[in-house]
This record gives C-alpha cells, structure tokens and sequence, in this order.
C-alpha cells in the first residue's frame, strides 16, 4: 500500500486487498477505534478558550459533539452533571410565557387593541380578493407583525428568540457577521425602522440563513429552522405578501 494512503481512503485501500474474514474483522475494529477517537473527549477543544487540555474537565454536548470546559462555563460548574447536557446552540426551547388575546394579535392596548386586529383582518381579506389594488407596505408590515408575534410563540422559535450569547458561543460571531433574531426585529418594530415591507422580509430571512450557515443538519436549531421557516413561507402565501 503507498505511504501516502491515509486516513479513512487509506483504510479502504487495505481493506480491499483482504484475503480473509479475520483480516476485515480487525480492520473493522480499527475503524470503530478511529471514530471513537475523533469523538472522544481527548481529542476535542474548548469551544470558549479554544485549548485542548484538561479533557476530565471537558464536557460534550450530546447533539453536536462539541466540548466547553466546566470551568469556562457561565456559571461555572464543578462537577460534570448527570443525564444529557445541550449547548446554548443545541439547548431545548425554553418555558414559554403565556400572552394576552391583545398580545397575540400583536397589539398592545395603547396600539389600538381590537382596532389593529380589525385592520389586519381588512387587509388579509383585500389581499384574498385578488384585486387590482396593490396592498400598501403599511398593510403589509402589520400583516408582518402579526407572523412575528405566532413565530415568536410558535414551538419552533426558541432558538431565534434573542440574540446568540457571544460568551456561551464565542465562535458564532465570526462565522456569522450579520446575526438577526426575532427580538431584534420586534425592537424595529416598536421603534418604526421598518418602511418597507421588504427590508422586514429580508431580516427574517437572515435569520434561517444564518441558521442553515452556522448549524448541522442534524442539529436541533436546524430543524427548528427548517420548520419554522416553512410556517413563514405559508403565511406569506396566504395573506399574498410575495
């Protein structure tokens, strides 16, 4: 075999040329020693300090195999805890808070109440006609804030609810220089940023971008992603905002 065959190619090549079944039996546990190597606490670094040292400190987290210290943890931790352990990436949602009927609809009392949600509904109701009229970017921004308000309460909005800890994941704002989150867009709204209904579409879209960028396919941010970013996509459809 050439000296140059390395790693997982290499291993294929040697096991190719195997005459026997006690031949491929060994190779087999090489390869189940290799994969556990590349997982293995010993091998990995810190996400926070980025140094590979003290791996009986390390801990892993079980979605993505990445490690953090126990002491570059916020707070720290003393012992390695018991049962399954997330980062803040792949951590499960949160409790979520329950709104009032007026929060739901996404006004508060001084924003018109039961006023703001007639006019939505005017709004939807002209766009299901099809008409010739073309709905104005105020319509359609309230429409916009209406889909914030069901993504922010929705099940699979718990890793967009706010902004990425850099502290918890220092790496995330190198990977991802323009990060958006639903609080952010929410703070727009209250404060009157948004004029045009495409720069609120844009912000929303950057954050399934990101999303996709930054985690695995298998991570549970990901799929929270892919799920939320279809409940986007259909309401957009059905109040015929694209």
């Amino acid at each position: 075999v050439s000296t140059q065959s390395t790693g997982l190619h290499g291993w294929r090549e040697v096991t190719s040329q195997c005459s026997s079944l006690s031949q491929i039996v060994i190779h087999l546990y090489t390869l189940d020693g290799w994969i556990t190597w590349k997982k293995s606490a010993l091998r990995a670094s810190c996400r926070v300090c980025r140094r590979k040292c003290d791996p009986e400190k390390l801990l892993l987290c079980d979605s993505c195999d990445r490690g953090q210290h126990l002491y570059c943890m916020k707070p720290k931790l003393r012992s390695i805890p018991p049962g399954e352990w997330h980062c803040a990436v792949c951590r499960p949602p949160p409790p979520r808070q329950k709104r009032s009927k007026k929060q739901r609809n996404g006004w508060s009392d001084e924003e018109g109440g039961e006023d703001g949600e007639e006019e939505v509904q005017s709004a939807r109701r002209s766009s299901s006609r099809g008409g010739t009229k073309k709905m104005a970017d105020s319509e359609k921004l309230k429409l916009g804030q209406k889909i914030l308000v069901e993504m922010q309460e929705n099940e699979n909005g718990w890793p967009f609810l706010y902004p990425v800890d850099g502290n918890e994941v220092p790496e995330y704002y190198t990977i991802i220089p323009n990060p958006m989150d639903l609080s952010t867009i929410e703070r727009k709204f209250r404060t009157n940023r948004y004029r045009k209904f495409d720069t609120y579409l844009e912000d929303v879209e950057l954050i399934f971008l990101n999303c996709i960028h930054f985690n695995t396919s298998k991570a549970p941010a990901h799929k929270a992603g892919v799920k939320l970013q279809k409940l986007f996509h259909q309401r957009l459809d059905e109040y015929e905002l694209r």
